[in-house]
Formats: structure tokens, sequence, C-alpha cells
């Protein structure tokens, strides 16, 4: 792995900074999907022991950020285009069906919080702020699952979602037009859905989204 010119790293909450300068950094193209990270080396350039940079990949790794392979070692998460196909169709459908769920129990607060993450995401982006604009997008995502008032429903989709979820947003963070038309109508056409009850609109407004935020990822390798 090349230099990054990664800055040392404070020793108070050393993991948690570590793994904040690691998004961050694949946030902003210093790290690209399937970049090798290397205990040794970042430990040296942050300044901080293998033990905390160990321990920082580890939760990259539940995040799915990055992907560990015995014998080779951890790398930023990066997916083909079947397997991006893959994953995308079997979580369009699953959260269809959350979605439908949720249409039964959505209320003020729901759809307030819901909105407000929606905005988030916009503003996020105008910001060229990328990495707060996929965590809000999760974010959203996550609160219609739990809407659904499905505790396995919910634990599927986080672990089908979390490696597509973090590799097109990583590399959508580059293509910053792609990201604002994907972000600034969907979700709220999805929560207006969901408010409505209408179990067609809901699966019409959630495939809509997928098509428009995934299909560049499924026809060529993203770069």
């Amino acid at each position: 792995m090349p230099p990054t010119g990664f800055a040392a790293i404070k020793q108070s909450s050393v993991k948690d900074r570590v793994v904040e300068a690691l998004q961050t950094a694949m946030y902003t193209g210093k790290l690209l999907p399937g970049a090798a990270l290397l205990e040794i080396q970042l430990a040296r350039e942050f300044n901080v022991s293998q033990t905390s940079v160990r321990e920082a990949l580890l939760q990259l790794e539940q995040l799915g950020l990055v992907k560990r392979i015995a014998n080779k070692g951890t790398f930023v998460t990066n997916l083909t285009p079947a397997q991006v196909a893959e994953r995308i169709d079997l979580r369009m459908n699953l959260e269809c069906m959350a979605g439908v769920q949720a249409a039964k129990y959505i209320n003020q607060d729901d759809e307030k919080a819901l909105l407000t993450l929606a905005d988030e995401m916009v503003a996020a982006t105008h910001g060229n702020e990328y990495y707060a604009a996929a965590h809000a997008d999760l974010e959203f995502h996550r609160r219609m699952w739990l809407i659904a008032r499905n505790e396995t429903l919910y634990q599927v989709l986080d672990q089908v979602a979390a490696p597509l979820f973090a590799f097109v947003s990583i590399v959508r963070s580059h293509l910053a037009d792609d990201l604002q038309k994907v972000i600034l109508n969907s979700h709220r056409d999805i929560v207006i859905a969901l408010v409505s009850g209408d179990s067609s609109a809901i699966r019409s407004k959630i495939e809509s989204h997928f098509a428009g935020s995934y299909e560049r990822f499924t026809r060529s390798p993203a770069s």
C-alpha cells in the first residue's frame, strides 16, 4: 500500500480516531475499494499501536467497510457487478417487505424522523460531506426497517445491506452528480408512499429508488 500521508493520531480514544480517519479516507478517495490495509504500516502512519489498528479494522469489518480474507489480509470492501446485483435483488425484495410492514405502524414521529434524515442527506451532499450523507442514508433505511417491527427482517437486511451499502457509498462519493440525483427525491417519495399505506406504491417507490441508486454498479465495474 503506498503512503497516504495520514496525520499521526492522538492517544485519546485511539481506536475510535483510527476508525474515523479510515472512514474519512475511504469517502474522500485516499482509500479506494479493494485497497489493502496493512496493520503495521497504518500503525506507523497513525503513530499508534497495532492493537488499536486491529480493533479499528474489526469495527470497520462489522460496518461492512472492510473485508478480512484468510491468509491474505484486510481490504476496503470491493464487490463485482455480479455480487452487487445479487445483493441488490435480495435486498430490494426484503426492503419492499419491510416497507409494506412499516406502513402498518408508521406514525407522525416516524414520518418526521425519516424526512429529517432525507433532508440531512441533501444538505450533506450539497456540502460535499459524503460520509455524512452516506450515514444519513443508511440510518434512513434502518429507521424504516425498525418501524416494520420485525427483528429478524431487520437483522437480515442489515447483514445483506452493510457490504453493499459501504461499497456503493464509497464509490458514489466520487460521483457527486450521481449522488445528488439519487438522494434529492427518491427518499421523500418512499416516505410519502409509506404514509399513504398503499402497498403497490410502496413497492414501486422502493424499486424505483433501487434502480436509480444501483443501475450503474451492475452493468460495469465501478471506477
